[in-house]
């Protein structure tokens, strides 16, 4: 193999019926030269075309996305209705994707839609794989420069109270501030 993403890769096939076979395969290119070759047995040349275009599409589409972050704005196509979403933070951690195959992509368990303006709407979007994320557009960047005000509004908001009381501990030692996540 030239690819090191496997330290191992061993599989076993067995075929019954009327053509059989027990085959062990040590690397990804035989292994699919064999589906190939038991799948053009039981479907047409044209079917068995069509499906390894779809799953080549794909996986090629899937190991080109970006690998995303609790916190991070995206857009995403759900149900036919594109929007923004902020990827929730404590919502739980990511899982693998069941959409694409690709063991590197992420199922991430909560987004919170985002209204063109850039504020929560309270709805929320489940299960949602980065290969079904794309980088917010060009339109928007007034929700994303609206969502960034709102951050540092709620930061100096944070900080006032402890800047307005001068709350300094003893020896020059100052208190740290902790901001929690207002999209919780």
């Amino acid at each position: 193999m030239h690819n090191q993403v496997f330290t191992k890769f061993e599989a076993r096939v067995t075929v019954e019926g009327a053509f059989q076979s027990d085959a062990r395969i040590f690397d990804p290119k035989s292994l699919l030269e064999l589906a190939l070759q038991y799948a053009l047995v039981s479907m047409s040349v044209d079917d068995v075309s069509k499906l390894v275009g779809d799953v080549s599409k794909r996986m090629s589409h899937s190991l080109s996305c970006k690998r995303r972050r609790a916190g991070e704005v995206v857009r995403v196509d759900q149900e036919g209705d594109t929007g923004l979403y902020l990827i929730s933070t404590d919502r739980g951690e990511p899982e693998e994707c069941t959409c694409c195959g690709n063991p590197l992509c992420q199922e991430w368990p909560t987004l919170l839609e985002l209204s063109p303006e850039g504020a929560a709407t309270g709805d929320f979007a489940y299960h949602v794989s980065e290969c079904q994320m794309q980088d917010p557009e060009e339109q928007d960047k007034a929700a994303l420069e609206m969502l960034g005000r709102s951050v540092l509004a709620s930061m100096r908001a944070a900080m006032k109270p402890i800047n307005a009381a001068g709350q300094q501990q003893p020896e020059g030692g100052g208190e740290f501030l902790i901001l929690q996540d207002e999209f919780k």
